[in-house]
């Protein structure tokens, strides 16, 4: 007969081996870049109160892990019980369900890096960027010290005082021209809404709350008077329950019922293009009809904004960022300066910022930093092309190198 403890040791070794298993997947999966994925296969994830897919995922998890090492556990004390039969074969059970495990998780795996590829561009082109709790998740009361009247200098906790209708929540993490401009005409906005039942509050994030009070003080002609904004005590990360990220500009939450209805995260905020679709989502809750762009930020804004967009320099960080990775390859140095070359034979203002970018970089002693040595051959050929067109004299590669 063979000795009880055997059995208990083969049920424990199994469920510590799916736990192993588990794990490495979860390793391999994050280090691929493979967790998003995995969240469009499990939609159906706990509430989230605030916290991020990511986190919801783990709970959900740990959970099934548990309950699975329970139920090992529970076999294992019992295997002592069994009959010797009995018991053997459990132990040949676990070796054919250990072949089982195997397969299923390498099946998971191809099927997973199969779908991968097939949504690789998808996910690169746009991948989201999450902050705070998104729609149909609750939002929790929290506590800001406010810097306007008729409360300034008091605790108040802006979803309490909705009581459950309507409110805007504007978290603001970087104090800009964009976010402020953003801000202002949507406040403005949200106040003409207020005899609709709207609330607003503004939220500003900063590391430190008494040099956040003092900025605040520096610009409040740039916002919109009237308009409930505090400060948060809990600095940059703001409420913590709220899953707030850091790195972006603004993010905007729209709830009724102490409910998300839409959120907004914004990285880069625009006028253009986020205000309507914020304001559509007002009207959405609170009824009426949406006005246009002009009528939100005034003929003068309007006329302003179509000038600047004009003599505004086009964007070229984006691929000028993949020419000067440490990490390209001369092959891939050669088809992205390929693409800007073509990009600059075709739009004059893209020609003159490449020109702007290079003689900057060129020009400031440290070429050796940006990228590598092929990516700095290019950017010495645009900034010599941009002298030379300007009747300055260009500078030798080893002259712009020092």
């Amino acid at each position: 007969m063979r000795d009880k403890s055997l059995y208990n040791g083969e049920a424990v070794s199994f469920g510590r081996y799916m736990f192993r298993t588990a794990l490495a997947l979860v390793v391999i999966f994050e280090m691929l870049g493979l967790m998003r994925l995995v969240k469009l296969l499990v939609p159906r994830l706990p509430p989230g109160n605030g916290m991020s897919w990511r986190l919801r995922l783990l709970c959900r998890s740990s959970s099934i892990l548990a309950s699975a090492g329970r139920a090992c556990s529970a076999v294992g004390s019992q295997a002592g019980a069994w009959e010797p039969d009995a018991a053997s074969a459990l132990v040949a059970v676990n070796s054919t369900t250990r072949k089982l495990v195997k397969l299923l998780c390498l099946s998971l795996a191809c099927a997973s890096c199969y779908g991968c590829f097939l949504a690789a561009d998808h996910l690169n082109a746009q991948e989201p960027v999450f902050s705070g709790p998104q729609p149909n998740e609750p939002i929790v009361p929290f506590q800001v010290r406010s810097l306007t009247e008729p409360d300034f200098g008091k605790q108040v906790d802006y979803v309490s005082k909705a009581k459950g209708k309507p409110l805007l929540l504007i978290f603001v993490h970087d104090l800009n021209r964009q976010s402020i401009s953003l801000v202002r005409n949507l406040t403005a906005y949200s106040a003409k809404r207020a005899s609709d039942g709207l609330e607003t509050g503004v939220v500003l994030l900063q590391d430190d709350a008494n040099e956040a009070e003092k900025s605040f003080q520096r610009m409040k002609h740039a916002f919109n008077a009237g308009t409930a904004t505090g400060v948060s005590p809990e600095g940059r990360e703001g409420p913590g329950s709220y899953g707030l990220n850091r790195l972006v500009t603004l993010t905007i939450l729209l709830s009724k019922e102490d409910k998300v209805v839409a959120n907004y995260t914004l990285v880069q905020p625009s006028l253009q293009v986020d205000l309507p679709k914020i304001v559509k989502s007002i009207t959405e809750v609170v009824g009426g009809t949406v006005p246009s762009l002009e009528e939100l930020i005034g003929k003068d804004a309007m006329r302003a904004m179509q000038t600047d967009r004009k003599d505004k320099a086009p964007d070229m960080s984006g691929i000028m960022r993949s020419l000067i990775q440490k990490s390209a390859s001369e092959e891939k140095v050669i088809q992205v300066a390929a693409e800007i070359e073509k990009q600059m034979e075709g739009d004059e203002a893209v020609r003159k910022e490449i020109y702007r970018i290079a003689t900057a970089v060129t020009g400031g002693g440290k070429l050796s930093d940006y990228g590598i040595p092929k990516a700095q051959e290019f950017l010495t050929k645009w900034a010599n092309a941009s002298r030379e067109k300007s009747g300055t004299q260009p500078r030798s590669d080893k002259a712009t190198k020092e």
